[in-house]
């Protein structure tokens, strides 16, 4: 049963349909290819085309600026290292060397020690701790008390503790060596420094004012020191 106010379905019009929707499936798919190669020739915008090469660009620029502010700072260090090395490894060493050498000869030198006047054979330096053994000498400081090894010095109170060992090995009165202790201090000024000897000075000091406990004529071998 056909109500009157319902149209009826016409053939023809249903027929066109299938052709109308074939024909705009094709030319979205058209299109759609189209909008695909566009992005596969140019995946940027207009204004990024060229942002590569500009960014290499940027990096070469940023390297060859840094490693211009590189020489820039290095150059003023270098030539004032080797200014330095030349002024204070080479010119005032050198000048200090002769100007020690006119006004302090003897301290330049070493403060080396003699045993005489006459004889001018080096014995030891005064600035040097000397390798005394025998107890007929003063020693210096054991190497545990002291923190070099190689003081020279050593207290008036460390000098008198070995009168009795010296007095004994050469029967030279106890009085007698505390009187060379005296004669030989060093280090008082005025009220400050306390009094110290120097081991080599006081021994070449005792062989020298007891040259027949020492160097007795017809002694052989003859020890070093009398020579």
């Amino acid at each position: 049963m056909t109500w009157p106010h319902h149209p009826t379905s016409d053939p023809s019009r249903n027929g066109g349909n299938p052709i109308q929707a074939h024909q705009h499936d094709g030319s979205v798919h058209q299109e759609r290819t189209h909008l695909r190669s566009r992005r596969n020739h140019c995946a940027l915008h207009r204004n990024q085309a060229h942002r590569h090469s500009i960014t290499l660009t940027g990096s070469v620029e940023r390297k060859l600026s840094l490693k211009k502010e590189i020489e820039r700072n290095a150059s003023p260090a270098i030539r004032l290292a080797v200014i330095s090395m030349i002024l204070c490894g080479l010119l005032f060493p050198l000048f200090m060397t002769g100007f020690a050498q006119i006004v302090f000869p003897y301290q330049a030198n070493g403060s080396l020690a003699h045993l005489s006047t006459s004889n001018n054979r080096t014995v030891g330096s005064y600035f040097i701790a000397q390798n005394f053994s025998l107890p007929i000498f003063f020693h210096p400081r054991n190497s545990s008390l002291s923190a070099s090894g190689v003081d020279p010095d050593i207290t008036r109170e460390d000098a008198r503790t070995q009168v009795a060992t010296i007095s004994s090995a050469t029967s030279i009165s106890q009085n007698d060596l505390h009187t060379l202790i005296d004669q030989n201090l060093e280090g008082t000024f005025w009220i400050f420094g306390s009094p110290y000897v120097n081991v080599l000075r006081l021994n070449m000091a005792l062989v020298q004012d007891f040259q027949s406990v020492y160097c007795p004529s017809g002694l052989i071998p003859i020890p070093q020191y009398c020579k």
